[in-house]
């Protein structure tokens, strides 16, 4: 079999295996998902149960002009080696947005 890096055929050791939950505010900077740096062997799968969020990847501020938007309950999966760069914003300080990552 071959082994086709960044897909479901490669397995993941269970303690590769990370997920959390990490509280959303509407500062205009934005949250850090994650503190972890990786690098990832895959991605990161991001989804928010009550409400949007808008996600950004490099580290900037995230807007609804340059923000990838995460819907309510439609999860994202961004193939990102350091995880730590991604910077989500919603529209109120309570908002959760829960990930996975390997």
């Amino acid at each position: 079999m071959t082994n086709v890096y960044g897909t479901n055929l490669v397995a993941v050791a269970g303690e590769n295996i990370k997920a959390g939950q990490e509280t959303i505010v509407s500062d205009a900077g934005g949250t850090q998902i994650t503190a972890e740096t990786g690098p990832l062997s895959h991605g990161i799968f991001i989804q928010t149960a009550d409400s949007s969020v808008y996600v950004t990847c490099d580290g900037t501020a995230p807007t609804t002009g340059n923000g990838v938007l995460v819907a309510a309950n439609n999860p994202l999966f961004v193939p990102i080696k350091d995880p730590s760069t991604m910077k989500a914003i919603a529209s109120a300080d309570t908002k959760v947005i829960t990930f996975i990552m390997y």
